[in-house]
């Protein structure tokens, strides 16, 4: 696996194994086909209105959905987005998706966010994590595909960007999840 700066990953930070990656299309097999139906028997859902929150790895998913079936869910927040992972394969996702909507409805919305201190750390940290959070560049990845989706040529998409000042990636959660809430039911 590499790293954003080319690096072959062998281990995750302190050392964690890998293990599998990949799966998201099933996943959303899964959320589609089971999870969706399971809690429209137990509750009143309007399916007009689902969101899809996530945050790191999450975010990346909810990236790939957005971009690879769009009408899965009418508002999506990706929350500090790993777009460096995999050397950043989901920005042939994002221009595949660009390129087969433009012109056409596609009637989403996407709020992306970030902490200010995930590229940059605001707080003293090791010369390696200061190098890794300059390396991923989740800030200005999350900044400069907001902007792309923004200027696109999909009509009928809406994005917006937030940046947390003084949060970094744990902490960014919260606030990005309390501004995903009021995003998903602000009026589209």
């Amino acid at each position: 696996m590499r790293a954003s700066n080319g690096v072959v990953l062998k281990t995750l930070p302190k050392g964690a194994p890998i293990g599998k990656t990949g799966g998201s299309n099933e996943f959303l097999a899964f959320i589609e086909g089971e999870l969706k139906p399971l809690i429209e028997r137990k509750y009143a859902i309007d399916r007009k209105r689902q969101t899809l929150f996530g945050h790191s790895f999450g975010g990346l998913f909810a990236l790939h959905v957005l971009f690879s079936k769009p009408e899965a869910f009418q508002t999506y927040v990706a929350s500090s987005p790993s777009i460096w992972w995999n050397d950043r394969s989901v920005l042939a996702e994002e221009k595949a998706f660009a390129e087969k909507f433009a012109g056409k409805i596609v009637s989403a919305r996407v709020l992306v966010t970030v902490g200010g201190w995930e590229q940059q750390a605001g707080v003293k940290v090791s010369k390696e994590r200061a190098e890794m959070l300059r390396d991923r560049r989740v800030v200005d990845n999350a900044k400069e595909l907001a902007a792309r989706l923004e200027k696109s040529a999909v009509k009928g998409l809406t994005v917006a960007f937030r940046e947390f000042a003084e949060e970094d990636h744990g902490s960014v959660v919260l606030p990005a999840a309390s501004r995903g809430v009021r995003f998903a039911l602000e009026s589209p």
